[in-house]
């Protein structure tokens, strides 16, 4: 198997249906191709290495080396500056809603936010 030749053992986890924030609150890392369980590990402090594309993937909120060396460097991202990205990601392109859940709220969350939106003034 692909886990035995490059001794992955113990190293990597495959996880799903788990409660987010605890999971992060007690990693020591998140490396991620560009989803959004990276830009909830930059909100809950951890450090992140983003393989991919992603909007949230800058200098002090990210780390911008090599996947080697992130896990020997371990740095937390710049509160402030994740911060300022939470604020203006809520305020450009994202809202809290979930498809999953309370469907009805989220629907009439993205219908305002559309009919607020210069285009539609």
């Amino acid at each position: 198997e692909l886990q035995y030749s490059l001794s992955l053992q113990g190293r990597v986890h495959y996880i799903h249906d788990v409660h987010l924030p605890t999971l992060l609150r007690g990693s020591k890392g998140v490396v991620t191709v560009n989803s959004t369980v990276g830009l909830s590990g930059v909100i809950y402090g951890c450090p992140v290495k983003v393989l991919g594309e992603a909007i949230y993937d800058l200098p002090e909120i990210t780390y911008q080396g090599d996947l080697n060396a992130f896990w020997h460097d371990l740095t937390p991202p710049n509160a402030e500056l994740v911060s300022k990205l939470v604020a203006y990601l809520r305020n450009t392109t994202q809202f809290n809603g979930s498809l999953h859940k309370d469907l009805d709220m989220t629907a009439e969350k993205i219908a305002k936010k559309i009919c607020r939106t210069p285009q539609f003034d």
